[in-house]
């Protein structure tokens, strides 16, 4: 049985780098939480159990984002939205958001 935080080397397959980080099954069990950092990496995580991978997570390319993305990419649609004239004026907003403010 490979020791926890090992690498392992697998077949290369169009949607999986070769290389994943391993984490005994037993030590999830223990400490679920020690799953989120190695997801944290962004690299896929094989969870192993009696020297067999049983499980792998792979994490959605969306969860991968930092906050500053996300704020860039708002900031981008925000332009795009005034450079083809999607927006409103201050007061119309206001009035739209009328019951809301009150």
């Amino acid at each position: 049985m490979r020791p926890h935080g090992t690498v392992a080397i697998r077949p290369i397959f169009w949607h999986h780098p070769a290389v994943v980080k391993t984490l005994a099954l037993e030590d999830i069990y223990a400490d679920p939480h020690k799953l989120d950092s190695y997801l944290v990496s962004g690299e896929p995580v094989a969870v192993m159990r009696d020297g067999r991978t049983v499980a792998e997570f792979v994490p959605h390319r969306d969860a991968l984002k930092t906050n500053e993305t996300r704020v860039l990419e708002g900031i981008a649609r925000g332009e795009r939205a005034v450079d083809q004239d999607r927006f409103v004026t201050h007061a119309e907003a206001k009035k739209r958001m009328a019951r809301w403010l009150r």
